[in-house]
């Protein structure tokens, strides 16, 4: 995988297909992260932390409301498509 130089600009997109699909290797729950320097993988421990992890689902899928604070209107659409990371470290 390409390694991200610290401090870069990247755009991130939760794909709400991504959230189900599980590693080959193991069961589990997993947020596909689809970014412009390339796709990371990330486990959701439910067991450790279910109200984090029912909560980022939910916004990542679109299935609960958001407040759009540009344009003050109540949203049912994935949160985090778009969304820029301001800071990545190696």
């Amino acid at each position: 995988m390409k390694s991200i130089p610290l401090f870069s600009t990247v755009v991130c997109l939760v794909m709400a297909v991504g959230l189900l699909e599980a590693v080959p290797d193991e069961d589990g729950l997993y947020a596909i992260f689809r970014t412009s320097e390339g796709e990371f993988t990330a486990e959701l421990d439910f067991e450790k932390v279910p109200m984090t992890v029912g909560n980022f689902v939910t916004l990542a899928e679109g299935t609960r409301s958001w407040l759009d604070l540009k344009t003050g209107r109540v949203r049912f659409e994935p949160y985090y498509n778009g969304l820029v990371f301001h800071r990545v470290i190696e």
